[in-house]
Order: structure tokens, then sequence, then C-alpha cells
């Protein structure tokens, strides 16, 4: 096995390990996550056209409404 071989190697299991532990840290706010997700694709188009009804110019009029 080369040098080059083993370094690849290295990084890539160093990697994947950051990845899980990163994945398992996140783990608790899966669902917080997932949440906010379905409640932005339900009200976005609704947002849009209350923003379209009060016009461009007022985007915090239509994100308080």
């Amino acid at each position: 096995m080369d040098r080059k071989k083993l370094f690849r190697i290295f990084f890539q299991v160093a990697f994947l390990l950051l990845l899980f532990q990163l994945l398992r840290i996140i783990s608790p706010f899966y669902t917080g996550i997932l949440g906010a997700v379905v409640i932005t694709l339900i009200f976005f188009p609704l947002h849009r056209w209350i923003q379209k009804k009060v016009g461009q110019n007022n985007m915090n009029l239509a994100a308080g409404i």
C-alpha cells in the first residue's frame, strides 16, 4: 500500500467518523427541523400571494399577516 492511498483512506475514515458524530449531535433536533421544513412548504405560497396583494415593498407586513 503506497503512502497516497494510506492518507486517502485515513482521511475518509476520519471524515466518516466526524460525520457520524455530527449526526448523533443533531439527532434530537430532527423532528423540529422536519416540522420547520413542512411548515415552510405549506405557508410559503400563501406568503407570496399575500405579498403580491399588499405590494412587493411591504415584505414585513406580508409576514405579519
